[in-house]
């Protein structure tokens, strides 16, 4: 199908909808085709939506991070400590509920930071931090609380011979 145009008060055309791009024809644009009973505005022609449609956001990778670095959005520092490797002393060492929810906080603070989320490293940071003190005093408590009910015990056995 071809269409004529008025560009700058002069008509052209007639032109295939790849050469009403190439006029850079915009949506008030007049546009003319045989069957039509007078001119009309190109956002009113619907084989020619396309032309008017927004771009497609940027592609972004996976996970809605975003493929480039947002560098102006957020201040980035220098990377906050990961906490990876005491939060995998403490899921083999301490207490493995805690430990583990460290050691997923510590490994995202690298991939955080490298996507430009500054924030979001730093408070997974934070996170991880916390979950290995937690980790740490649970399992602190739970070792005297072993070592407390064992020592009354032996002395209970003890005392009955």
């Amino acid at each position: 199908m071809k269409f004529y145009v008025v560009i700058n008060g002069e008509q052209k055309g007639p032109f295939d909808i790849g050469g009403l791009k190439a006029q850079g024809i915009g949506p008030d644009t007049l546009v003319w085709k045989e069957g039509y009973a007078g001119w009309v505005k190109a956002a009113t022609v619907p084989e020619l939506a396309g032309i008017f449609a927004p771009p497609p956001p940027p592609h972004e990778g996976s996970y809605g991070y975003s493929a480039q670095p947002d560098m102006a959005s957020q201040p980035m520092g220098p990377m906050p400590k990961t906490w990876l490797v005491e939060s995998i002393v403490a899921t083999v060492l301490c207490c493995l509920p805690l430990g583990i929810a460290a050691l997923v906080n510590a490994a995202d603070v690298e991939s955080c930071y490298r996507v430009g989320r500054y924030a979001d490293a730093v408070k997974k940071s934070q996170n991880a931090k916390n979950w290995l003190i937690w980790s740490v005093v649970c399992s602190v408590l739970l070792w005297v609380g072993i070592i407390v009910f064992f020592t009354f015990f032996g002395l209970a056995i003890a005392n009955m011979h």
